[in-house]
């Protein structure tokens, strides 16, 4: 059964939850009231507001958002807007453009690796931009030996903290495991949040990320980045890899490029609506060609998305290593 960090919380009965929790500036302890946070270091002291019993722990002066953007009536959305009813309808029960083939496996696989780690009591996993819960996430949310710590810029759902995932405000080595799923292609800085990542796992903790490689900008002006598979390795060059490989492949890539160029053409809202709710009819079976296609070593050069799940390591592969990985994935 799926922990609920945020109710924990808030009912008190979930201390340690609290106590792992830091400044996002200093990283030192965090005293946390019921509408505020403070920091308990006597050269910082900042102070967080707590909204909608959620502390927002955002530095201002390192982060696209501000705290004054939060607000108990309203929130940051990110782009993502309600559809009518009926648009909601067809995309709910109509075919998709892509399919997430390795979600689910990649979870399982994530559960399997953290039950080997030393140490008793559940495991803790801080999922980074937990609000558009990722495909295949419901196995580790159900785990009743797994902590999902859910975190966002936004609010939504369960996340328990609004948090820039820059600047994480979690204590060093406080958790077992990291996701970032659908994540680094909208952060304007991916190394420094794979940095972030690094320093609040512990000794040997885990680290999942999927990322876009071959797709279309999405939530608009927050979409900054693109990685190939061997891009995506470089990223988490402080990692010893577990597995690798490519998500969704060339065939959701060129229904995706399909319905672009259709977009593309105009930008009339009606016609821009006409065309996502159309084009899945036309091309939703492209995806299926990926099962066949995205196992095959050449494939990571015509990925749609790229994933990685690997461990924290003391030893950091050279470019020249990584580079020298291209082979074997060709």
């Amino acid at each position: 059964m799926f922990i609920c960090v945020k109710e924990l919380m808030m009912q008190g009965t979930l201390k340690d939850v609290s106590d792992l929790l830091a400044c996002p500036k200093c990283k030192f302890p965090l005293e946390i009231g019921t509408s505020s946070c403070r920091c308990i270091s006597a050269s910082c002291g900042r102070v967080f507001p707590v909204v909608r019993d959620t502390p927002v722990l955002i530095v201002e002066e390192q982060s696209v958002f501000r705290l004054s953007d939060y607000r108990p009536s309203d929130s940051i959305s990110l782009g993502y807007r309600p559809h009518r009813r009926f648009v909601s309808i067809i995309q709910r029960y109509g075919p998709s453009i892509t399919e997430n083939r390795i979600g689910e496996a990649l979870y399982a696989e994530l559960l399997t690796q953290l039950r080997r780690l030393p140490g008793e009591g559940p495991k803790r996993v801080l999922v980074v931009g937990a609000g558009d819960a990722g495909a295949g996430i419901t196995g580790l949310r159900q785990a009743a030996d797994m902590l999902v710590l859910e975190t966002d810029v936004y609010f939504a759902g369960t996340v328990f903290v609004i948090a820039d995932g820059h600047d994480l405000p979690l204590r060093d080595g406080s958790v077992d495991a990291v996701v970032l799923q659908a994540v680094l292609e909208h952060v304007a800085d991916p190394v420094r949040c794979v940095e972030e990542a690094y320093r609040v796992l512990r000794e040997g903790g885990l680290i999942y990320a999927e990322s876009p490689f071959m797709y279309p900008v999405h939530l608009g002006a927050y979409d900054f980045h693109r990685f190939s598979l061997i891009g995506h390795r470089r990223l988490f060059s402080q990692f010893k890899e577990v597995r690798i490989g490519v998500g969704a492949g060339a065939g959701t890539a060129l229904a995706l490029a399909f319905r672009s160029f259709l977009l593309s053409l105009s930008a009339v809202k009606s016609y821009q609506s006409i065309i996502r709710l159309l084009t899945p009819f036309l091309v939703f079976w492209l995806k299926y060609f990926d099962r066949a296609t995205a196992t095959k070593p050449h494939a990571s050069d015509y990925a749609c998305t790229t994933y990685f799940l690997g461990s924290k390591d003391t030893m950091r592969m050279t470019d020249a290593e990584i580079i020298g990985t291209y082979r074997k994935l060709r």
